[in-house]
């Protein structure tokens, strides 16, 4: 007696499954599965475009999210703007991020880092000190660290200088090393040399309590 095939919501928990266990590959395989009993399924079709993102096939995922509006597929505008921005596509990258209306946590990270490539400090920096004074999560010195070096790379490559933020913390290696690159690019070498000790050090202790 052949076997029964399993039904989409089984097919719906093993990809489930697979995801949390991060094993994308087959995941996306189920949510092939699935979208061949429902090609219109919202669902599986977002799931089968972060598996190929997971699996940073970029192009192969930019393709399936253009293919969604063809059979009537809520567009998903996140996920077209970070593989155009992951396929050095980052002006159109921008363009579908400014079409996102009420942009949520990761529109506004995904747009600093676009303004960040692109050169644009000072919208960058705004973006930052916006998400660090408005964000409740685990992401703080992350933010903190992006922000001091969108200053750094402006007063080394920008148009115009932005000054350091007050109170802006120097108590991990990569915020240090931010501030030494700011002092570089302001000439002051000294200032530069000491940091970029300290920020040695500290990368050392990092290790060293990393287990």
């Amino acid at each position: 007696m052949a076997a029964t095939s399993p039904s989409v919501p089984q097919l719906f928990t093993e990809l489930q499954r697979l995801g949390k266990e991060g094993n994308f590959s087959k995941a996306q395989k189920i949510a092939n599965k699935i979208l061949q009993e429902n090609p219109k399924d919202a669902d599986a079709f977002h799931c089968k475009v972060v598996c190929l993102v997971q699996q940073s096939c970029f192009r192969e995922a930019l393709d399936v999210v253009n293919s969604g509006s063809k059979k009537g597929i809520k567009e998903l505008p996140f996920e077209k703007a970070y593989c155009l921005y992951r396929l050095n596509k980052t002006s159109e990258a921008l363009e579908v991020l400014k079409d996102i209306p009420d942009q949520g946590q990761r529109e506004k990270e995904l747009t600093a880092q676009v303004y960040y490539r692109l050169g644009e400090y000072e919208k960058c920096r705004s973006i930052y000190k916006d998400l660090i004074k408005n964000s409740e999560d685990d992401y703080g010195d992350e933010r903190e660290t992006n922000l001091s070096a969108v200053i750094a790379a402006s007063n080394q490559w920008g148009k115009t200088k932005l000054f350091s933020e007050s109170g802006l913390r120097e108590d991990t290696y990569e915020l240090c090393y931010n501030a030494a690159c700011l002092s570089l690019a302001n000439n002051d070498y000294q200032t530069a040399r000491s940091k970029l000790t300290q920020a040695e050090a500290l990368c050392r202790k990092s290790l060293e309590e990393d287990p």
